[in-house]
């Protein structure tokens, strides 16, 4: 059911969007994505300390037999420009480090906590990001940042978000998941107001 939806998902979520998956750089001052949307505090769903050990390295993990690559693209670029973690890595990048350090016989799958665990053992602690949006009919979509200790496989962050796809995703419903993202990292609250929207910013959608 999950991985049918994934391909629905998207040609519902590209057709016709002209603001979905624009890869678009955090305001310099502020350091947060232009939306005229606020999390609510009842979207924030897990909410632990961020460990500066997780800066190490934050693995983003897409949860889909074939990844839409501008959803991937979206996602690493936007970790990226946070500047917090020393790397972002997908799924290649990860299967590179297992190769380049000799480590298939012990890690012989990323794609499951057991594995990320037992990798986080030979190469360090790390964080690994899940982002999900799902087509739930009409034009509503669910979204979801879940963010995992690899040492434990603790959930320690989980956002959990809605958008009308009205005009397009990243104001409603991924730039919010983003910025609460970024106030975790900086140990704020996720749910925090920031300025109502950044300068400039137009609503696109209603909730």
């Amino acid at each position: 059911m999950f991985r049918i939806a994934i391909p629905l998902l998207f040609a519902a979520l590209l057709a016709g969007c002209n603001t979905t998956l624009q890869i678009k750089k955090p305001d310099a001052a502020t350091g947060m994505y232009a939306t005229t949307t606020a999390l609510k505090a009842e979207e924030v769903r897990v909410e632990e300390k961020f460990d500066p050990a997780y800066k190490k390295m934050l693995y983003l993990k897409i949860n889909a037999d074939t990844p839409n690559q501008r959803f991937v693209e979206f996602f690493e670029s936007a970790f990226k420009d946070m500047h917090t973690f020393d790397k972002v890595v997908t799924k290649s990048d990860l299967e590179k480090i297992i190769i380049e350090r000799d480590l298939g016989g012990k890690v012989p799958s990323v794609s499951d906590l057991v594995g990320l665990n037992t990798l986080s053992k030979e190469i360090g602690p790390f964080l690994i990001v899940e982002p999900n949006a799902i087509f739930k009919g009409g034009y509503r979509f669910d979204g979801t940042l879940k963010a995992i200790d690899a040492r434990t496989g603790k959930t320690v962050l989980q956002i959990e978000n809605s958008a009308f796809n009205m005009a397009g995703l990243d104001d409603p419903l991924f730039h919010p998941m983003l910025n609460g993202f970024i106030n975790w990292t900086r140990n704020q609250p996720v749910a925090a107001k920031t300025a109502e929207t950044t300068q400039g910013s137009n609503p696109v959608a209603t909730r």
